[in-house]
C-alpha cells in the first residue's frame, strides 16, 4: 500500500514537471517579447527621452502633456467609437453568421471554407483595396451607389471628417467578423442535439431554442471571443494608418496611430509610451469590468 502511494505521488510530480517543461519555452518567449517591452514602455512613460538617450525620471509630465492636448481628447473619442462599435458589430454579425454556417447544407459548408479570406488578408493589402474601392472618382462602391441612384454625387468616404471613423469601423468589422463567426460556429455545433429535440417535443419555436438553449450554452464562448476582439481592435494599427494616416484633419486618429505618430514621426518617445500605458489601463479596465459583469458565464 505504501509503495503504491509512493508511485502515485511520483507519477503526479512527474506529470507536473512534464507539463511545466512543455510550457517553459512559451513562458520565456512571453517574458522576452511581451513582458520586457511592456516594462520598458512603463519606465519610459515616466522618463524624458531624447534622441536615443534616457535623460531621467520626470514623473507624470508625459501624462500631463497628452491630456493637455486637444488631439489626444479627439483620439480618445475616436478610440471609444472604434472599440465599442467595432467590437459590438463584430460579435453581433459574427453570431448571426455563425447561426447560419452551423447548419448542415451545401451553401453553409461552402461559406465556411471561404469566410476566412477577409481575415487572412494582410492589413496593408486590405487597407489599400478598400481605399481604391471607396475612392470618390474611381471606386467601385461609389459607382454602384450612383448607378442605383442612392447618391447623386460621389461621396468621399475616407475624406469626410464627420464619417471617416465610421468607415474605418466598417472595414475593421468586415475583417474581424469571419473569425468570430467560425469561433461561435464551433461553439454552437458543440451544443448536444438532444436538447433541441427535447425542446421541439415541448413545442418550442426557433427563437425560444436560440434564447434558452443555444445562447445559454455558448455564453462563455461569447464572453471569451468578446475579450479577444476588444484586444484585437484596440491594437489594430496597420489598417487605419494605411487607409487615412489619421486624416483628414486628425479626425480618424485612434490611440494606436497616435502612439506611432508621436514615436516615429515626432520622436516623442516618452509621450508615446505614456499614451501606450493609458491604452493598456483602459483596455484592462474594460476587460475586467466585462468579465465581472459576465462572471455567471464561467459557471
Amino acid at each position: 500500500m505504501v509503495n503504491l502511494l509512493k508511485k502515485k505521488i511520483s507519477r503526479k510530480y512527474y506529470n507536473y514537471a512534464f507539463a511545466y517543461t512543455l510550457i517553459f519555452p512559451g513562458l520565456i518567449a512571453v517574458i522576452i517579447f511581451i513582458a520586457k517591452p511592456a516594462y520598458d514602455t512603463f519606465v519610459l512613460s515616466f522618463s524624458k527621452f531624447f534622441f536615443g538617450r534616457n535623460l531621467g525620471f520626470i514623473g507624470f509630465k508625459n501624462f500631463e502633456t497628452i491630456f493637455s492636448e486637444q488631439l489626444f481628447i479627439t483620439v480618445l473619442k475616436n478610440s471609444i467609437i472604434w472599440l465599442f462599435v467595432g467590437s459590438l458589430l463584430s460579435i453581433l454579425l459574427g453570431l448571426f453568421i455563425a447561426l447560419y454556417i452551423a447548419q448542415e447544407n451545401k451553401l453553409s459548408l461552402l461559406t465556411r471554407s471561404i469566410i476566412l479570406i477577409p481575415w487572412i488578408l494582410p492589413d496593408v493589402l486590405t487597407a489599400i483595396t478598400w481605399k481604391w474601392m471607396l475612392n470618390s472618382k474611381f471606386g467601385v462602391i461609389n459607382d454602384i451607389l450612383l448607378r442605383l441612384s442612392i447618391f447623386e454625387n460621389p461621396y468621399t468616404f475616407l475624406g469626410d471628417p464627420d464619417t471617416v471613423i465610421y468607415t474605418l469601423v466598417f472595414i475593421v468589422v468586415w475583417r474581424k467578423v469571419p473569425l468570430v463567426a467560425l469561433f461561435l460556429c464551433a461553439a454552437i455545433r458543440s451544443v448536444p442535439i438532444e436538447y433541441y429535440e427535447a425542446a421541439k417535443i415541448d413545442g418550442a419555436n426557433s427563437f425560444q431554442k436560440f434564447i434558452h438553449i443555444t445562447l445559454r450554452h455558448i455564453a462563455f464562448s461569447i464572453t471569451a471571443i468578446t475579450c479577444i476582439v476588444l484586444i484585437w481592435i484596440s491594437s489594430e494599427f496597420g489598417l487605419p494608418w494605411v487607409a487615412t494616416k489619421g486624416g483628414p484633419m486628425d479626425s480618424s486618429h485612434i490611440i494606436s496611430t497616435y502612439i506611432y505618430q508621436n514615436a516615429f514621426e515626432h520622436l516623442r518617445w516618452g509621450v508615446s509610451s505614456a499614451a501606450s500605458v493609458v491604452n493598456i489601463i483602459i483596455l484592462c479596465i474594460l476587460i475586467i469590468s466585462y468579465l465581472f459583469v459576465n462572471k455567471k458565464t464561467f459557471k
